[in-house]
């Protein structure tokens, strides 16, 4: 059975454990001088533009050297006339093969707001892989799409 430590608690008199727990998801840092503390691990923010999303085609967003968590994806279209873009999120080693998809097909439907989309069935997305987007059936003729990934190390 696990023990919580005593707040006062320190490793070769040179680290300080916090005195209070740390949320879910938070981590350990020091401060260089001794002081450990939780903090939240920082969400990283890529943003892509990709010109006339056409059924069936997409675009390699970025390589990712380290292990990332997904946590939401924005997406805006810029269109003269109405128009849907169904997008899925992949990964994988191989640029030219399948990958695994990262979340469910979602669609951007708004030139003014945008879409939201923070469900994933595979957020975990290991070091050492290829992201990029793949489009369902386009409806309409949408000029552009910005999707903005957001996620964690």
């Amino acid at each position: 059975m696990a023990k919580k430590f005593l707040n006062n608690l320190s490793i070769n008199n040179e680290y300080s454990l916090p005195s209070v727990d740390g949320t879910n998801g938070q981590v350990i840092e020091t401060d260089g001088a001794g002081n450990l503390s939780f903090v939240s691990k920082p969400v990283v923010f890529k943003a892509f533009t990709i010109e006339s999303p056409a059924t069936g085609e997409g675009a390699t967003l970025f390589y990712t050297p380290e292990a990332i968590s997904l946590s939401r994806v924005a997406g805006v279209l810029t269109s003269a006339a109405a128009a849907t873009v169904p997008y899925t999120v992949r990964f994988g080693t191989d640029r030219s093969a399948t990958g695994t998809a990262a979340n469910v097909e979602a669609n951007v439907t708004s030139t003014s707001t945008g879409n939201l989309l923070t469900g994933f069935i595979s957020p975990a997305i290991p070091a050492n892989r290829w992201v990029w987007v793949e489009f369902g059936t386009v409806v309409g003729a949408p000029s552009s799409i910005n999707l903005t990934i957001s996620y964690t190390v």
